[in-house]
């Protein structure tokens, strides 16, 4: 089994004035090594479509066809579609959160409709980027975790990540540092895709309002409210920092 090590996530509660510093020390330690910054990699923010992806229905089998309709069915009433998890494994993860909190807060009719409404306020919007792993010793419990579930086919988070804590402890210098080098170049590639997706937020909050203005419709609030118009969303997404600094 590979064998690394790396610092303890826990130990990681510095405050942000460091924690950038940081960030920018590792960034141009790869730079550094690389001799050039890491470049942005959009594919891996993909932007919001108009409408929620649902999975393909399963095939019609014999008993189905022999099955009456239903009232809805022989009048040809169309239904809202309520989302599974099936649908929603095609969704990316911040919309996968929105819809479960609806979930929670009211219920799956709700957030179905919740969900509707906010995939069509933020089509186009990037994704945010992955998450970079918290620490090197995190990297090396994933690939280690990974192998041994592999070899043994199941896996004890108590008693099989005490082995991976111990042959952590085990590494040597230049295992260890293998691990480190690798984990500056993922948190530097991050540092750089949330930079681009920050710029991309702003850009697509400007299109946006751009695009409602030209087409005419109604932007003040409250005659939204007296012409019975949906709101537009107010999330931290689609809030612009001075919108949200008048609120503070």
């Amino acid at each position: 089994m590979k064998r690394s090590i790396g610092n303890n996530s826990s130990s990681s509660n510095s405050n942000s004035n460091s924690n950038s510093n940081n960030n920018q020390s590792k960034k141009q330690k790869v730079a550094n090594n690389n001799n050039q910054e890491p470049e942005p990699q959009p594919h891996l923010m993909p932007c919001i479509p108009a409408v929620p992806p649902v999975a393909p229905p399963p095939q019609a089998s014999a008993a189905d066809s022999k099955r009456p309709k239903t009232l809805r069915e022989y009048h040809n009433i169309s239904v809202a579609k309520v989302y599974a998890a099936k649908d929603y494994e095609l969704w990316p993860t911040i919309a996968v959160n929105v819809y479960r909190a609806q979930i929670n807060i009211h219920n799956r009719q709700y957030a179905s409709d919740m969900i509707r409404y906010w995939f069509d306020e933020h089509q186009g919007l990037r994704t945010p980027p992955p998450k970079s792993p918290r620490s090197a010793y995190t990297m090396f419990f994933s690939e280690q975790k990974s192998l041994w579930f592999q070899q043994h086919g199941k896996w004890n988070n108590k008693k099989d990540g005490k082995k991976i804590g111990a042959l952590w402890k085990e590494l040597g210098k230049e295992e260890k540092n293998t691990y480190q080098v690798q984990y500056d170049k993922v948190v530097a590639q991050y540092d750089t895709n949330e930079a681009y997706w920050q710029n991309q937020v702003v850009e697509w909050r400007r299109e946006k309002l751009n695009r409602l203005e030209s087409s005419g419709e109604e932007m003040n609030p409250e005659k939204r409210i007296a012409l019975k118009l949906n709101s537009f969303c107010q999330c931290k997404l689609c809030k612009s920092e001075e919108e949200e600094e008048e609120e503070d």
